[in-house]
């Protein structure tokens, strides 16, 4: 509002919360430029002015695991004017195949971590890099402009291969996003990463069953598939290991 919108519509749904917003609101004067309605905005009417900009985070340590795609999707094709902006324009899951970190690492958590039971997953603060055995690829890309916005709905499904730099002790997939702005005056696209360091943002660490011995030159295969605009959004991986020179079928893992 400050910088020179006429109209501003600020959507929350918890009601403590939005009386709150309210109440600063009106501290502050602006009362008569913005408005904080009560409710999520898929069940919102449309408004009386369709924004131009919308500003969003709704995103989680899997960039769609909180609904970005299905709330962004509803507000391009509902509320939003034709070419709307979105704040931040999109945000990317990645996983990566990696070792238990170090004792170091787990004694300096402030609070104890216990072993998971099989299938649970862990989220792991400032999560050492040199924990992964292999660069990080992308399994779930969330556009949110207007043009690209349709296709939010669609499951995406990704076959990823990582090739293995050391021996380990395999243990699981760690999970990380990117999230990137649109282009400033001059040109350059801000971008965060949840592995930056000093990230608030836990890393996910999804553990195998069993940990696998690895080698220089093995082959991890990992099928993902994200359903990020389900009313629940849903992640799958299978995973698989191909030994270095062994003409045998991968080995699930």
């Amino acid at each position: 509002a400050r910088a020179g919108a006429s109209r501003v519509y600020a959507l929350e749904s918890n009601a403590e919360a939005c009386e709150a917003a309210r109440r600063t609101v009106a501290e502050l004067g602006l009362q008569q430029v913005i408005e904080v309605l009560e409710g999520y905005s898929t069940e919102q009417p449309a408004l009386p002015e369709p924004p131009s900009l919308l500003v969003h985070e709704i995103l989680g340590e899997v960039a769609g695991c909180e609904g970005a795609a299905r709330c962004v999707a509803d507000a391009h094709a509902r509320l939003l004017a034709p070419g709307a902006v979105a704040v931040p324009a999109s945000a990317r899951s990645l996983c990566a195949p990696c070792s238990w970190p170090s004792g170091e690492y787990w004694a300096s958590l402030p609070n104890p971590v216990l072993s998971p039971p099989p299938g649970a997953a862990l989220k792991l603060p400032r999560f050492p890099r040199e924990a992964t055995l292999a660069p990080a690829q992308p399994f779930e890309q969330l556009d949110f402009g207007s043009a690209t916005a349709g296709r939010l709905a669609e499951p995406q499904h990704s076959r990823i291969s990582f090739g293995l730099a050391r021996a380990a002790s395999l243990r699981g997939l760690a999970l990380h996003i990117e999230v990137a702005f649109p282009p400033l005056a001059e040109g350059a696209a801000p971008r965060v990463s949840s592995a930056d360091e000093g990230s608030h943002w836990p890393t996910v660490l999804l553990p195998l069953p069993q940990p696998a011995e690895v080698a220089v030159g093995d082959t991890l295969v990992v099928e993902a598939e994200a359903r990020s605009a389900d009313e629940q959004p849903r992640y799958s991986f299978h995973v698989w290991l191909q030994r270095a020179g062994a003409p045998s079928q991968p080995e699930a893992l």
